[in-house]
């Protein structure tokens, strides 16, 4: 509460304290992003189960559920409103119809759990570029993942900005067997574009989970076509040279199942395969 408070935002407060009426966890951990917070997280993410370490101190490896390893196109759907179309390519569900069925697969789904609140920035730290990101979620290999690739985005909480837009993502692996998501028949990843909300159950594979990648994109998308900037599944890395001292820098929108991602994180090779342009 004392972190929360410190904030002053009263539009996140209401988010939370929502998720806390839906989900029901036993306890709620808010993580500030400081050092304590975040060996809280890596030594709980091992406790949980979610993670095992390994010979080399300080390194852990995930594994997902084996029918939870991809995406789900038939359970990821784009909420709208009754008047809207977002065209054949898409699988859009009624907000009203899929909220309904998210109280039915979500109420109550952090019984016996902690929820972890942690918080996010796309984009550098005071840029116009700067989108704030709440992670509400009760699996600790998640935040552990975000802490480990995104910004911490605490304090952007307490600017004007962030109290009056921000992206939430609501998550819970649900009931875990021998470490991973057991009711995988009832995964569920729901894309509300008009809100900023992202809501995913019952799995744990990153694609559907670790929400300040895939998912914040999917609403950085509509958000882009709305203020009128860009937001693209970019490749954008750096290349040092092994005969000089220098980085060369490249930037290109590449076909899916490429590479990007896999390039992204070569040795010795920084990148990433989002990217925000104004």
């Amino acid at each position: 509460m004392k972190k929360l408070l410190g904030l002053n935002n009263a539009s996140l407060n209401e988010v939370i304290a929502e998720a806390i009426l839906q989900f029901q966890p036993d306890s709620v951990f808010v993580s500030n992003g400081s050092p304590e917070d975040l060996h809280r997280v890596r030594v709980q993410a091992i406790r949980q189960g979610e993670e095992k370490p390994l010979i080399t101190e300080g390194h852990t490896i995930h594994y997902d559920g084996y029918q939870d390893q991809g995406r789900d196109p038939a359970n990821t759907r784009f909420l709208v409103e009754d008047t809207t179309s977002l065209g054949p390519g898409l699988n859009a569900i009624k907000r009203q119809a899929a909220l309904g069925e998210l109280r039915q697969v979500m109420d109550g789904i952090m019984r016996g759990k902690q929820m972890i609140v942690s918080f996010y920035a796309l984009g550098p730290l005071g840029t116009e570029f700067s989108i704030p990101c709440v992670q509400i979620t009760d699996s600790f290999y998640v935040v552990h993942s975000e802490d480990i690739l995104y910004r911490n985005g605490f304090e952007l909480f307490r600017t004007k900005a962030a109290k009056e837009s921000f992206f939430s993502f609501y998550h819970s692996a649900g009931v875990l067997k021998n470490g991973v998501s057991r009711d995988v028949d009832l995964r569920r990843m729901f894309v509300d574009l008009d809100h900023n909300a992202v809501y995913s159950a019952n799995t744990q594979y990153a694609g559907n989970t670790v929400a300040a990648k895939k998912l914040a994109h999917r609403l950085a998308i509509r958000r882009a076509a709305k203020e009128s900037w860009l937001a693209e599944h970019f490749l954008i890395t750096g290349v040092p040279s092994y005969e000089a001292d220098k980085t060369t820098y490249l930037a290109g929108a590449f076909p899916r199942w490429c590479g990007k991602t896999s390039t992204a994180m070569l040795f010795d090779l920084v990148g990433d395969d989002l990217a925000h342009d104004r």
